[in-house]
């Protein structure tokens, strides 16, 4: 078992995220509501469970710009766990977050061991890279110079306004292994209904990027 307190020794890769470090992303994140910053509506008591089956306990939450893990430390201020890319999966208030490819999935249904899952991230438009949709869908943030994503390895870098947008996606998980959504992860999961998803999937229309389309069939493979 790791205690909470050895996470001190990497202090020195971790990002203090108030105080007098004063990054542009962490000004931007200061103009987000949390509600819109993080997976969860506030930091809780909860576990992470790292690869290596060691396990810490802490207050945590999860930031939709970048994916990353954070907790926060005896003084209250919020910092990044320094080895993030170890993490398997936390549970934060009772809610389970799987660990994916530097996102972190929510679990939000189950069949039996069969888990229905959503990650939710925040998407920087830059002009540089495309438009993502139409500005109706999208919220301003004003005099924001550069944002970093850390889970794409990719710097944002503005001279006006920021544009984003929040992004859900859904996922399936068996067995502690999670699966993006397409018919082969769900005949994977769901394999004695092949034939009913194969006869939905000729008679429905499914994005497998929309999650109450998702949903909307896991429910029915559910019964």
């Amino acid at each position: 078992m790791r205690v909470f307190a050895s996470l001190l020794a990497f202090v020195t890769s971790a990002v203090l995220l108030t105080g007098q470090a004063q990054t542009s992303q962490m000004k931007f994140e200061k103009t987000v509501p949390d509600s819109v910053l993080y997976m969860m509506p506030n930091f809780q008591d909860g576990r992470v469970t790292f690869n290596n089956g060691d396990f810490s306990t802490g207050r945590f939450n999860i930031c939709t710009l970048d994916q990353t893990l954070r907790y926060l430390d005896a003084n209250g201020d919020a910092m990044v766990l320094a080895d993030g890319a170890s993490v398997e999966r936390v549970n934060i208030g009772g809610t389970l977050f799987y660990h994916f490819k530097d996102l972190y999935i929510k679990s939000v249904d189950m069949a039996g061991e069969i888990i229905l899952g959503v990650n939710r991230k925040m998407i920087i438009n830059d002009a540089k890279r495309g438009a993502y949709g139409s500005e109706s869908q999208t919220t301003n943030i004003t005099q924001v110079n550069r944002v970093d994503d850390a889970a794409n390895g990719i710097v944002y870098s503005f001279s006006g306004d920021v544009k984003y947008k929040m992004q859900e996606r859904p996922y399936l998980v068996l067995k502690n292994k999670v699966y993006e959504a397409s018919k082969g992860s769900l005949n994977k999961c769901f394999p004695d209904k092949k034939d009913f998803i194969k006869t939905y999937l000729k008679e429905h229309k499914v994005h497998w990027n929309n999650v109450e389309e998702i949903k909307a069939l896991f429910d029915l493979l559910k019964k």
